[in-house]
């Protein structure tokens, strides 16, 4: 069988990839001083089939497709979690939601005692700014560690804004050494039908062009019903929200380019958790299955220097990947609490990488988890084949039991590799209330 790695190019980045590899990883050149700028990007309940760099083939993303053809893009990336919170958390300090503690389903903050990519950063010399969109981005979650500065926009802020607010930070700060976080909620719903190029529809039904998370709910948890061209019109939505999203990364990332700051940067993409649109009954909602399509993500990693552009990584890899493989670009040591590796081995000359064991978890009470080992997927009690079944549509746990057996022992092992951090309990303040309810995450009667 042919590598995983296609398109590999030599490697150009003198001077940056560091040690701090797992044992057995390819050798890499010794680290330098790290990138000027690391500027990490995460464009909240992205699908990576409605991005076109991914094959789809409307035309949400031109921008990002532009950007994906200057870095290395990780084709199969599985999320620790398919809700906000849980699943930033474990991009932030490289630990399963189990083991950081940060729970939106119990109102818990991260761990007090978890180390993260930011304070790492922070010791490491880089100045640590954040600007995030609020809700389970909520400081008080503990999200906001090791950030010298951490900013909650307005919930309806579009990422353009958002980028903007970094482009005005950077322009300020040109000479510091700095790891900037980027967040939006503009890709989730409420998804708004914009009309914009490539993506008008002709959709004449009930629906609105404003699609809000209380009709979603409505539609998913079977209180209405919707026909195909009603589906159409949502899914038509969201790819507006999709392509809205692009143009603000457009302006970011030609910002970079015009002054200069691209070539040294190290700008990493990615989502923190998909979006059911009918695969499994539920349309326009997440956070309440483990299914594919709600922990596939993008990842899109562009190396200073260029260094690799143009090539993809079809080994399946995790969000609990991305901060070690940053503080390995970096110089930084990767701490043994971090339980992802560093991605930079995947791109060793002649490296054919294998597909890492990913698990992740529902933000539920209680809890359950999911153990994917390509290509096969423990789902609680259930089993599927990837590969022959990419939908999970045949539960295989009685025909493969002995397999089954395996899977769940490896995921108790895993989560038995630490405690849990001790509970740290979170009360919000209304402005944030109101910001969930907007987002659907609490109903308008709740009080957490």
């Amino acid at each position: 069988m042919a590598s995983r790695i296609t398109s590999l190019l030599p490697l150009a980045l003198a001077g940056a990839l560091s040690g701090g590899c797992r044992e057995g990883a390819p050798p890499v050149p010794d680290a330098g001083p790290g990138p000027q700028r690391i500027i990490l990007i995460s464009l909240d309940t992205v699908r990576p089939d409605h991005l076109g760099v991914y094959g789809y083939a409307r035309p949400t993303s031109p921008a990002i497709d532009r950007f994906a053809a200057t870095a290395v893009v990780f084709d199969d990336v599985v999320a620790q979690a398919s809700a906000t919170l849980a699943s930033h958390a474990s991009i932030l300090t490289s630990r399963i939601p189990r083991h950081h503690g940060a729970r939106f389903a119990e109102r818990q903050a991260l761990g007090a005692d978890v180390p993260t990519l930011a304070g790492l950063l922070r010791e490491a010399g880089y100045r640590t700014v954040a600007f995030t969109g609020g809700g389970q981005m909520d400081r008080r979650f503990g999200l906001d560690r090791g950030f010298d500065e951490y900013q909650e926009t307005r919930l309806n802020q579009n990422f353009r804004e958002t980028a903007g607010l970094g482009i005005q930070w950077l322009r300020a700060n040109r000479e510091e050494r700095v790891f900037l976080f980027l967040h939006t909620y503009e890709p989730h719903h409420p998804y708004v039908a914009r009309g914009l190029p490539g993506l008008e529809g002709d959709y004449d039904g009930p629906l609105p062009p404003v699609i809000p998370a209380e009709l979603l709910k409505e539609i998913s948890f079977g209180s209405r019903e919707i026909d195909e061209r009603d589906l159409a019109h949502i899914v038509n939505a969201y790819d507006n929200d999709l392509r809205s999203t692009d143009d603000g990364f457009h302006r970011l990332h030609r910002f970079l380019r015009r002054q200069g700051f691209l070539d040294d940067a190290l700008v990493v993409l990615t989502s923190d958790h998909g979006e059911e649109l009918g695969e499994h009954g539920a349309v326009g909602w997440h956070g309440h299955t483990l299914y594919e399509e709600l922990l596939r993500v993008p990842l899109i990693v562009k190396l200073p220097g260029g260094a690799h552009a143009g090539t993809r990584v079809a080994a399946s890899v995790r969000s609990l990947d991305i901060a070690p493989t940053i503080l390995d670009l970096a110089g930084v040591p990767i701490p043994e609490g971090f339980q992802g590796v560093s991605l930079l081995p995947h791109l060793a000359p002649g490296a054919s990488p294998a597909d890492l064991p990913a698990l992740s978890e529902l933000d539920a009470a209680p809890p359950r988890v999911s153990y994917r080992q390509r290509p096969w997927k423990l789902d609680g009690p259930r089993l599927f084949d990837l590969e022959g079944d990419p939908g999970e549509s045949r539960d295989l746990a009685s025909a493969e039991s002995r397999r089954l057996e395996a899977l769940d022992q490896a995921a108790e092992e895993w989560l038995g590799r630490r405690p849990p951090p001790p509970a740290e309990r979170v009360e919000l303040e209304d402005s944030t209330l109101e910001q969930l309810r907007a987002l659907g995450y609490i109903s308008r009667q709740e009080q957490p």
